[in-house]
């Protein structure tokens, strides 16, 4: 958080964790909250990363990458296949469509609120 209570956005692409898991925790030092990008044609690369936030109790999304504007498996499907917590999101993101990606960031932002508003009652 910078002065005022304002919040800065620092988007941060993650390096693969396999080989640059070390510095996965300087990179999310002092973050709210994580989108993990997942590709549905191969799933299983996604799991350490959603195991890495879980871990660490990060708040974070699922996007779905979408190909060309094209989602081939459904969101409830996909958070089926990642074992994920009911609570977490699983949202469509192409890159390169802005408003997919608005969409995201703001999904982001909802999860984030809501898991503080939960610890703060």
């Amino acid at each position: 958080m910078s002065a005022g209570g304002a919040i800065t956005l620092h988007l941060v692409g993650m390096p693969d964790l396999e080989r640059f898991g070390f510095l996965w925790d300087d990179l999310t030092r002092g973050a709210l909250g994580g989108i993990v990008v997942v590709d549905t044609a191969q799933l299983e690369c996604s799991f350490g990363a959603i195991d890495y936030f879980e871990d660490r109790r990060l708040p974070f999304i699922v996007a779905v990458n979408a190909f060309d504007g094209r989602i081939t498996h459904e969101a409830p499907r996909v958070h089926d296949a990642l074992a994920l917590a009911p609570t977490v999101p699983v949202v469509a993101l192409d890159g390169r469509d802005g408003r997919l990606a608005r969409q995201a960031l703001a999904g982001l932002i909802n999860r984030v609120s809501a898991v503080r508003t939960a610890a703060a009652a």
